[in-house]
């Protein structure tokens, strides 16, 4: 893949959780299945680029393993809450 085409698809890349986050807040119940639709739409053209698959892949493996890592911090953590 041309490093321009490479830039391209990595910012198309960064934006999607921006995106995701305007969906979430900022969408009406209208046109909200619309929206849902063609990020659905515009996640698969991005999905068919092998670099792209690597990418989401690996970022996916970090938000877990951050996962993991705060449900053992807060395993760790004792907490005694009066009144709860």
């Amino acid at each position: 893949m041309h490093p321009a085409s490479v830039l391209s698809v990595l910012s198309d890349i960064l934006s999607h959780p921006a995106d995701n986050y305007k969906v979430q807040n900022e969408c009406d119940s209208d046109n909200l299945f619309e929206v849902v639709e063609q990020m659905g739409k515009e996640s698969a053209e991005l999905r068919r680029h092998p670099e792209v698959n690597a990418y989401l892949d690996a970022e996916l493996a970090l938000c877990k393993m951050m996962q993991r890592i705060c449900i053992k911090l807060g395993e760790g953590i004792d907490i005694d809450v009066p009144g709860m």
